[in-house]
């Protein structure tokens, strides 16, 4: 009886190959690094009041919002600065000011609405004064003051004040979002396209908790004085009252705060928490991974049928610390299918393979997005193969393959400790073989789905890497002068396939540099029998 192996796996993640020194997922991502510039959305400011738009306090962290609304598609940064910086966003304080000129990018213009407000906004900005390190952040919206993005931040190093024009004059200088940031993180998000369904109140949990504690003191102090007498229960009162009303102003200012993103989100509609990546993606029929002439081996190997269906609903995270964080959902089932043809002839005992080859049989840049200087990210997806064979005796043509399907919910963590939840199926597709012959090759299709980014001139990266469906077909000769090698068929000569099948999913994230898949690791695999099989040869 002689023995032959046909190996053929689809992967997104790593090679399963054993003795294997690198994974091809590592190979792969080498040639992911830069992300498709091509089909990407542009992301604009949004031209929000988010608070009570009278808010002039400087900060030490701000919210900024970008979103495109026909996509959408809305971005979240959050950015502290280094600590001699405060930020101060115009749109925090906009139903105070009456005109901004911008006209002279180092002498910013503000004219209030009256002179209380240029009072109020000299007295919540005398910190630049206090120091001649201190510098505020100035960040404009608009096409007047907001540069050809719509968004401008600004040094601000000194500002004079007018009382009888009403104004602010500040030295100013274009700043450019990477100078100051210390730490900032942004978040991509879907919303809704027809925003319309109101949204449920927010529940205001610690700031509640904090209002009831003082209102909760005050009762105690009133009652403190019961009994006292007539004028020392009114004091009692007067007290108990005046800690309600700063307790009142303490709890709205922390409310302000909290709804800003709420109220943000309100006025672009519904926010979802991802946004979804369509992999419904076909190599050409019988297109050729590999052929060659090599030792007196002649080797071809074809995708007779592969691609790929569904869809995955992804939520990510980007920061300066922690670097690419984010989830991967099934939304439609995601579907690996690999149908492969093989074609040899030659003379070669087994050892070292005589023939390897890695060919690109797909390429696409996903639809990305960009924040003109704050971020650029760059799904990419790829369909690679390899291919080797190591011992044949004769001429063969074999068909084989199988399907893998991740069904819907299912959820894989990237670089996150959350629990990964995969749960796949498998089928094999109808397989043939045309000879009698000894033969062992391995195929290994490469499914990647990268996801490339620049954050504040700083690269990241991740992705998630299924292996799936991997195939072991081992074939050993059966013959029979009856005619029945197979049970139930009219064959003198068969191939008994002993088929096992399996699944390894790998994620990576973090930032880019010389490891092509930082912080990589398996989070998930399988390896199951699925069947034995006689197949008639075909003469």
């Amino acid at each position: 009886m002689y023995s032959k192996e046909f190996f053929a796996s689809v992967t997104v993640a790593a090679a399963l190959l054993k003795g294997a020194s690198a994974s091809p997922l590592d190979e792969t991502s080498k040639l992911m690094a830069r992300a498709a510039q091509d089909n990407k959305i542009a992301l604009t400011p949004t031209a929000l009041d988010i608070g009570s738009g009278k808010e002039l306090k400087l900060s030490q962290q701000e919210n900024y919002f970008w979103h495109h609304p026909e996509e959408g598609v809305m971005a979240n940064m959050t950015i502290a600065p280094h600590p001699e910086f405060r930020m101060l966003n115009s749109n925090n304080f906009g139903k105070l000011v009456k005109t901004t000129d911008c006209s002279n990018e180092n002498n910013i213009k503000v004219t209030f609405g009256d002179v209380q407000s240029m009072k109020d906004a000299e007295n919540a900005w005398a910190w630049v004064h206090k120091d001649p390190k201190n510098v505020v952040i100035y960040v404009l919206d608009g096409k007047d003051c907001g540069g050809k993005n719509g968004r401008q931040p600004y040094y601000i190093k000194d500002i004079k004040y007018d009382e009888n024009a009403k104004t602010a004059d500040m030295e100013s200088s274009i700043a450019r979002w990477p100078e100051f940031a210390d730490d900032a993180q942004i978040t991509i998000n879907t919303i809704a396209k027809a925003p319309g369904a109101p949204n449920a109140p927010a529940k205001r949990g610690i700031f509640d908790d904090i209002g009831n504690a003082f209102k909760s003191g005050a009762q105690k102090v009133g009652d403190a004085f019961t009994g006292v007498g007539k004028q020392a229960e009114d004091a009692a009162k007067k007290a108990a009252d005046k800690v309600k009303e700063e307790a009142e102003k303490a709890k709205k200012l922390a409310e302000d705060e909290a709804n800003k993103v709420k109220d943000a989100a309100t006025k672009l509609g519904k926010i979802d928490k991802n946004f979804n990546i369509a992999l419904n993606k076909e190599v050409e029929k019988n297109r050729n991974i590999l052929k060659a002439d090599v030792k007196g081996v002649n080797l071809q190997i074809d995708c007779v049928d592969c691609h790929t269906k569904g869809s995955l609903d992804v939520d990510m995270t980007i920061s300066l610390k922690d670097g690419f964080v984010g989830h991967a959902v099934v939304k439609d089932d995601v579907v690996f299918h690999l149908g492969l043809g093989l074609t040899a002839s030659g003379a070669v005992k087994g050892g070292a393979p005589v023939l390897e080859k890695s060919i690109r049989l797909f390429t696409a840049g996903l639809p990305g997005f960009t924040i003109p200087n704050v971020l650029e990210v760059g799904p990419t997806f790829n369909i690679d193969a390899q291919a080797s064979i190591q011992s044949i005796t004769g001429t063969v043509h074999a068909e084989a393959g199988a399907e893998m399907v991740i069904p819907k919910g299912n959820k894989i963590a990237i670089h996150s400790n959350d629990k990964t939840e995969v749960k796949p199926t498998f089928a094999l597709t109808p397989a043939s073989i045309t000879a009698e012959i000894d033969m062992v090759s391995r195929v290994n299709p490469l499914f990647t789905l990268n996801i490339g980014a620049t954050f504040l001139k700083k690269g990241v990266v991740g992705g998630v890497g299924v292996a799936a469906p991997t195939v072991d077909l081992t074939t050993g000769i059966a013959a029979s002068t009856k005619g029945d090698a197979c049970p139930n068929e009219a064959a003198k000569v068969a191939a008994k396939l002993a088929v096992d099948i399996g699944v390894q999913v790998e994620v990576y994230g973090g930032f880019t540099g010389g490891d092509p898949t930082p912080n990589k690791k398996v989070v998930f695999e399988k390896q199951k029998n699925l069947l034995t099989k006689c197949i008639p040869i075909k003469k």
